[in-house]
């Protein structure tokens, strides 16, 4: 096929995650002789398709509808493919906004269990930025959206993309490639490494009850919990304990460099190849993050850190995290049974993986252009 008979993808994302879900279904159509794809970036997206040396276009973070419309005007898509942000911008809505006016159908790649009605509205559950079609993880996402306003008819389970690679991730680090990653580190086979996922709480809810999204901690009360119960327990074990930051790519104030401690060892661990950092630790934790249900996948045992929270939780263990904590003490019981007892805690994930998910989106892709999959996938061999 000629690239002037190939139908046009534009694809736009802003949030690492959402970049992070759409690089393999992007990777998907582009191995299809019947796609050209033009990829946009902005904000933190940028970052993670040049990690993942995805070919794009960055886009200004402020963007009027004048410009977004000469985008789509220039580009003449056929079809608009989106991740999901919740950040201050808000392209992807408006590029599904200005899209539909132009009689271009729009699907949009969800990439977590969170956060439903603000990835899809400016303001309330305000649906005239919906795409035409959502390709979600799991029934779990369809019912909650469905309690939360969506219509029903317009999500479509695909699995989430980002996750595919997590099976042959677990099923291919050999034991002597973890040890290295962990003496590269400094940690010995008897050592503990612990994992600590920050998430940008303070930029996105504020730091105090000032903010009514506030949710009663930040990623730095957090941390400062999760560091005083494991320097204690240093103090009276027999074995070092070494503690990796993982930064998040929208955190603006980079607290982590002013961190010390005279009991354990502090580490901070590059964003990318997180999976081979998570294979590699003995428990990983974090608040809410994506990535505690990757490290779940990947069969680490899993802690979120929610200590100080207000209102009704972040239920992460539906998602197959192996403990949820929201008091010291607690958490302080936790990790004496995870490093000191070694006590094995089980790690069943209730979110299912067949390492389709890339190709079921790509299909729904082909579906909404009404392409046949069947004579589709005849081609691609």
């Amino acid at each position: 096929m000629s690239q002037k008979d190939r139908l046009r993808v534009m694809v736009i994302a802003g949030d690492p995650g959402g970049a992070s879900a759409l690089v393999p279904v992007i990777r998907e159509l582009k191995a299809s002789q019947n796609f050209s794809v033009h990829v946009f970036a902005y904000y933190k997206a940028v970052n993670v398709f040049r990690q993942r040396e995805v070919e794009f276009s960055a886009l200004s973070n402020e963007l009027t509808d004048e410009m977004i419309t000469a985008k789509i005007v220039q580009g003449r898509p056929d079809l608009l493919l989106t991740g999901t942000s919740v950040n201050p911008y808000f392209l992807e809505l408006q590029f599904i906004f200005n899209a539909r006016n132009c009689g271009i159908p729009s699907l949009a790649i969800l990439d977590f269990w969170s956060n439903y009605a603000q990835r899809f509205s400016l303001k309330g559950m305000d649906q005239k930025y919906l795409p035409d079609k959502i390709a979600v993880m799991d029934q779990l996402a369809v019912t909650e959206m469905v309690e939360a306003g969506f219509p029903a008819d317009r999500l479509v389970i695909t699995g989430q993309p980002a996750f595919d690679r997590l099976i042959e991730m677990r099923q291919n680090l050999t034991p002597a490639e973890r040890m290295a990653f962990r003496e590269n580190l400094g940690v010995g086979e008897e050592d503990f490494l612990v994992m600590y996922i920050s998430q940008p709480f303070m930029e996105l809810f504020g730091s105090d009850e000032s903010n009514p999204d506030y949710p009663g901690f930040t990623q730095q009360t957090i941390f400062a919990e999760l560091l005083h119960v494991l320097e204690s327990i240093a103090e009276n074990a027999g074995f070092s304990i070494t503690l990796a930051i993982l930064p998040h790519l929208r955190e603006i104030i980079p607290w982590w460099e002013e961190v010390e401690s005279s009991k354990i060892e502090l580490l901070n661990l590059p964003f990318e190849e997180f999976e081979k950092q998570a294979l590699a630790t003995d428990l990983v934790t974090g608040m809410t993050s994506t990535r505690l249900v990757e490290a779940s996948l990947l069969g680490r045992d899993t802690l979120s850190i929610q200590i100080g929270g207000r209102d009704i939780p972040f239920d992460m263990q539906r998602l197959g995290i192996t403990e949820m904590v929201f008091q010291q003490d607690t958490l302080e019981a936790f990790l004496t049974d995870a490093l000191v007892d070694k006590k094995n805690f089980p790690t069943p994930s209730s979110v299912k993986l067949d390492g389709q998910a890339a190709f079921k989106a790509a299909r729904l892709v082909k579906e909404m252009l009404g392409i046949e999959v069947l004579a589709m996938k005849e081609n691609e061999c």
